[in-house]
């Protein structure tokens, strides 16, 4: 069995709620993760305060890779205004992991933690400029497909077949076909 844990803010006129009564404050529910099927195993179930409106509940019978867990907090206190969602974390290994893989990520995004900026310019450069076939790198391949896919063609019918790139500066694919069109000789321009 794991546990999860879930939270609720309760705000009234733009500020946390706090000294809300607790008790009776929590209904969880498990969902069959297999069916949907869902059911309730806690009822009225007492919350605790955690502070700034923030109120917890910690389900301890969890089994995390059967159900999914929701929670229905509630509160009688009339002035409370608004409620902001409930959060579900599992329990402190399987969060472990998640936060694993979330530095993960973060470190591939170079992530400041305050706009989530992607990788760097260079970085992508880097990622372009990486050799994928022989020595042609990701970038030439994709002006070359490109050429291929969406620029001027010329020759149709001849010998030589001839795909510019999109600026129409420069032959990025020229082609040598028999009378079948099968191609015998192919230079490419990746630059």
């Amino acid at each position: 069995m794991s546990t999860v844990y879930g939270a609720v803010r309760f705000v009234a006129s733009k500020a946390g709620k706090t000294g809300l009564t607790v008790a009776g404050m929590v209904d969880v529910y498990q969902i069959t993760k297999l069916t949907g099927a869902s059911s309730q195993v806690v009822t009225d179930g007492l919350a605790i305060e955690i502070g700034q409106g923030l109120y917890g509940y910690a389900y301890g019978s969890a089994d995390t890779a059967l159900y999914a867990y929701l929670a229905v907090f509630t509160t009688a206190d009339t002035t409370v205004d608004d409620t902001q969602p409930a959060v579900w974390m599992a329990d402190i290994a399987e969060q472990a992991a998640l936060t694993v893989v979330d530095g993960i990520v973060d470190a591939i995004l170079l992530d400041t933690g305050t706009d989530g900026v992607p990788i760097t310019a260079a970085a992508v450069d880097a990622i372009l400029d990486e050799a994928v076939e022989g020595a042609y790198t990701l970038r030439q391949l994709l002006r070359i497909a490109l050429a291929a896919l969406a620029a001027k063609c010329s020759g149709g019918g001849t010998t030589t077949i001839t795909f510019r790139d999109l600026n129409d500066t420069k032959n990025r694919i020229v082609a040598t076909v028999d009378a079948s069109g099968n191609r015998t000789a192919v230079t490419v321009t990746g630059t």
